[in-house]
């Protein structure tokens, strides 16, 4: 294997991690990534995105361990397990680094490596949703039961019969 494979392995949003997965760890990847737009699978194995990542982390000296952990942090945001919110306190924590230069590290991300699908990142994460799918309700708050087929309306439609 020459250093653009190893290269493209180690900071690939796709192969990420891939190596210390077990087999239902990756199969369950493997179905989360089958859900979600092409465009978004596309982008998740694109050299260009590998490429990318692997710069910021030579400009930030950040060496092979962590920008394979901003692979995963990248990918994570498109499968909408993260959200693109709290980038910067994800990195901090994830990275050890500083809060100051993890804003900066998240700002890269966003522009040099989301930039072309952000679009479509934004579309996939429920809307509001601070955290995405990952978000639990608060504990103490009390959770809406859901509304009965009876009680929903079923086909979007506005009764305009005048009701006394």
């Amino acid at each position: 294997m020459n250093q653009n494979s190893a290269n493209y392995y180690l900071y690939s949003p796709f192969f990420a991690g891939a190596s210390k997965m077990s087999q239902a760890e990756w199969d369950l990847l493997q179905d989360k990534i089958d859900l979600i737009r092409r465009e978004l699978a596309d982008f998740l194995v694109d050299a260009k995105v590998a490429n990318s990542i692997q710069k910021i982390s030579s400009v930030k000296n950040l060496g092979p361990k962590l920008g394979n952990e901003i692979a995963k942090i990248v990918r994570e945001i498109v499968l909408a397990e993260l959200s693109i919110t709290g980038l910067a306190s994800t990195i901090g924590s994830r990275l050890g680094v500083a809060q100051n230069e993890a804003g900066e590290i998240a700002n890269l991300i966003i522009t040099e490596v989301l930039a072309p699908v952000l679009g479509d990142v934004e579309k996939s994460h429920p809307a509001g949703s601070p955290s995405y799918r990952s978000q639990t309700p608060p504990s103490g708050s009390p959770r809406q039961p859901s509304p009965s087929l009876h009680e929903q309306n079923i086909g979007n439609v506005v009764d305009l019969r005048d009701k006394k």
